[in-house]
């Protein structure tokens, strides 16, 4: 995966965007290998960092997380009991229902 190094902690807008542009390209990699659906607006969803889009997106990025740290961590049992299809569009809307809660715990911040 790529260095952070030189843009985390986001300072100014040139930081910005080089750091949105490496998580786009990861993110493309994780398209690429199957682990994410394809998506067209993955570019805006990580300019505005709000919305549905954005919430789904975290929604699948977290997913595919968890399901990396039990395929490493219960090698094992993977091999003997693979884990389920990815994301569904039953999954889609389980993004879409913390939408309200997003907003909600963001208008607290």
């Amino acid at each position: 995966m790529q260095d952070f190094d030189k843009v985390w902690p986001i300072f100014d807008s040139a930081q910005s965007r080089e750091f949105r542009k490496i998580v786009q390209g990861i993110i493309s990699e994780l398209e690429q290998q199957g682990a994410l659906p394809r998506s067209n607006s993955r570019v805006s969803s990580l300019a505005t960092c709000c919305g549905p889009r954005f919430v789904e997106l975290l929604w699948q990025l977290s997913v595919h997380a968890l399901r990396e740290v039990h395929r490493r961590t219960f090698a094992a049992d993977v091999a003997s009991n693979p884990l389920p299809a990815a994301l569904t569009d039953v999954s889609y809307l389980h993004a879409a229902a913390l939408l309200p809660v997003t907003k909600a715990r963001m208008s607290y911040s």
